[in-house]
């Protein structure tokens, strides 16, 4: 998952805080709701991000492109049914000629069904075809909630087709994601891999600005499912923008620029590596605008 996607580091308009520091949600606690439009794109180095929207307002179309070495695109349809969500995604390189590079080693795609109960997605089944480069395989997420319709653990099993099509019914690898909340706010991250005998952990620090990033939710683990995260399909959305992040591999500080309507148009982060010199990211937002709360 790549958070440097929508983070940004101004200190201008935020403090440094540690692990340490709390920032206490009351209500009376003095707020300006930011990013109430919904986003169109981001634009920074060689990455791009843009998502489209149907009659209703939900996400139609999310789209991500890494023009680094060469053209990398992920590209994710949604449709809704009462009780569902749809989505189709894919990921490819593009030669310059516009045809798909076949031997890009990650070219593949993924149907994914979400199921909803109460308006929130319970469940996800997945399958993905085998292709030149991937074995097929299906896979099956449970999302957990507490009484506070907060998301607290996401749970994901993955299960091989072998054997001519006949099913190993037993995951060959699964991910448990554990989410820790503290006054709005998704304070750590924990992913525990049984399979490999591995745990990862996330710290999360917040500002004060008020608001949601697509991309920076701590919640977010797959790119298909980002945008949707922020539509209220995942249950209550952390209060404060991201600050910063670190982990046992990164460091990450961040901060946000704001226009005329409190707007995040402008995002930087410094991403500080285990093994590299920091590392700078740079990007511009546009929305379609909303009415403010």
């Amino acid at each position: 998952m790549k958070y440097s996607l929508v983070i940004i580091f101004v200190t201008s308009l935020l403090a440094a805080c540690s692990n340490n520091d709390e920032i206490t949600v009351t209500p009376d606690h003095p707020h300006t709701y930011l990013n109430t439009g919904k986003l169109l794109s981001m634009d920074g180095g060689n990455e791009h991000l843009a998502f489209s929207y149907d009659s209703e307002g939900r996400v139609a179309f999310a789209e991500r492109v890494d023009s680094g070495l060469f053209l990398v695109k992920q590209q994710a349809d949604y449709l809704y049914d009462n009780d569902c969500i749809y989505v189709t995604f894919r990921e490819f390189a593009q030669l310059p000629n516009g045809e798909h590079d076949s031997n890009y080693t990650r070219d593949f795609c993924h149907y994914d069904t979400l199921f909803l109960a109460n308006g929130r997605v319970d469940s996800l089944a997945g399958h993905r075809p085998s292709s030149r480069h991937v074995q097929a395989n299906r896979f099956f997420f449970k999302f957990h909630y507490n009484e506070q319709g907060q998301l607290i653990s996401i749970r994901n099993d993955n299960f091989n087709y072998i054997y001519q099509d006949k099913i190993n019914e037993t995951p060959w690898y699964t991910e448990l994601y554990t989410l820790e909340w503290q006054d709005g706010n998704i304070t750590r991250r924990t992913c525990t891999i049984p399979q490999q005998k591995k745990t990862m952990i996330w710290n999360y620090c917040y500002s004060e600005l008020v608001g949601t990033m697509p991309g920076s939710d701590p919640r977010d683990i797959l790119f298909d499912l980002m945008p949707l995260f922020s539509t209220g399909f995942f249950g209550f959305e952390p209060y404060n923008l991201l600050l910063s992040i670190e982990s046992d591999e990164i460091k990450e500080q961040i901060g946000y620029l704001l226009d005329e309507q409190q707007m995040v148009f402008h995002v930087k982060s410094t991403v500080n590596l285990s093994d590299g010199l920091p590392q700078l990211y740079d990007y511009q937002i546009k929305w379609q605008s909303s009415s403010v709360h």
